[in-house]
């Protein structure tokens, strides 16, 4: 367990302000990712698998079987975690009170604008595609139509903490059950120092998170098939310790030690993927699997982080990531039911994601800047 006077020194790390183009090249790396593993078998299983080049399709096979073999969430969207827990604490709040309300404003209208609006369009292209071919719209959403509880659960955010409305409320987009999760994480956050830090008990939070991943460990373990699907993937529960690796990485000392022992974590990370390779059921190595690639992960996001990159488009284009990530389902599944050239698919998902940026995210973000910035009139 972190002594109080160790998790105190993590804790007032200094803020560092500004955009990083080495975090938005990442950011859009991840997206992209994300964009070709689901349009590869997407595309496969609506146009046939001549529709899809034979190398990509071994290659999601493959990296599947790496990476994904005990139903673990896809690799990109652990990086996402990380690196959103890593943005979070490298901008502040911890430091100070004050500061929540800003935080509460800017997270609300950086994230739910665009969450809420690409919620709406899943609902929307399920019945436009389910009219054009019912059997396909099937296989890649599970269902054909939105329930409206489904809907307001995802919302709501109770998605994330109850496996109650697994799959239903991922239906027309299920890559937002992530973003879901993440919400609660930004929640978690602000009452982690309202309860914790801001009383002189940091060193508790510390012990809390470290045992939800006991806990995690246990659910893989003994729970059902569909339980442990929903609970790695969708549940905020599974993702709290990714996500504060990801903030506890913003301190310099701990992103030295990290770095050192990188070469020992690949071995590691080598170690848990051949006993899964191996074993009928490893999900306990599964997920201290995830565990060594998210540690990696955070060391990689800490050079991007410090390591001089000029601006440069694939910076921009990550700038986007979150509206790309946003949309991308609805995009990809509606155009390849009608037939649209995969290719013709993946770049429509990206300018639709662009525009989302620039119309929606970006005037949205603008605005909590400004609102945040004024002041709190009391009666």
């Amino acid at each position: 367990m972190l002594t109080p006077r160790a998790a105190h020194k993590l804790l007032i790390t200094e803020p560092i302000y500004g955009r990083s183009p080495g975090l938005d090249l990442l950011r859009f790396a991840f997206a992209f990712w994300v964009l070709l593993v689901h349009l590869i078998p997407w595309a496969a299983a609506v146009q046939g698998s001549e529709a899809v080049p034979a190398l990509l399709l071994k290659a999601h096979i493959f990296l599947g079987k790496m990476f994904q073999s005990e139903g673990e969430n896809h690799p990109a969207v652990v990086g996402f975690i990380v690196l959103s827990g890593y943005c979070i604490h490298r901008n502040g709040l911890r430091s100070d009170p004050s500061q929540l309300r800003t935080y509460i404003i800017r997270r609300l209208m950086r994230i739910a604008p665009v969450f809420i609006l690409a919620t709406m369009a899943g609902a929307i292209m399920l019945p436009i595609s389910a009219a054009i071919n019912p059997q396909f719209t099937l296989v890649l959403n599970g269902m054909t139509f939105a329930e409206p509880i489904c809907l307001l659960a995802r919302i709501t955010t109770v998605a994330a903490m109850t496996s109650y409305f697994d799959p239903c409320a991922y239906a027309g987009n299920a890559p937002l059950g992530t973003v879901v999760a993440e919400i609660d994480l930004y929640i978690a956050y602000a009452l982690f120092f309202w309860i914790f830090v801001w009383r002189g008990r940091g060193y508790l939070m510390f012990s809390v998170i470290i045992a939800t991943f006991g806990i995690s460990l246990v659910v893989i373990s003994l729970a059902s098939y569909n339980y442990q699907r929903w609970f790695q993937q969708n549940s905020f529960i599974s993702f709290l310790p990714y996500w504060w690796i990801g903030a506890l990485v913003v301190n310099q000392e701990v992103a030295d030690r990290l770095r050192r022992i990188a070469p020992i974590l690949v071995l590691f990370w080598l170690g848990f993927a051949a006993v899964v390779a191996f074993s009928a059921a490893a999900p306990v190595a599964g997920e201290l699997k995830k565990l060594c690639y998210a540690l990696l992960i955070a060391a990689l996001i800490v050079k991007m982080d410090t390591i001089a990159i000029s601006d440069n488009p694939m910076s921009a284009l990550g700038r986007a990531g979150y509206s790309i990530y946003a949309f991308h389902s609805p995009v990809l599944c509606l155009g390849l039911i009608f037939g649209l050239n995969p290719i013709l698919c993946l770049a429509l998902a990206l300018i639709i994601g662009i525009l989302s940026y620039r119309l929606i995210e970006l005037p949205c973000i603008q605005i909590g800047r400004q609102m945040s910035a004024r002041p709190l009139m009391v009666r």
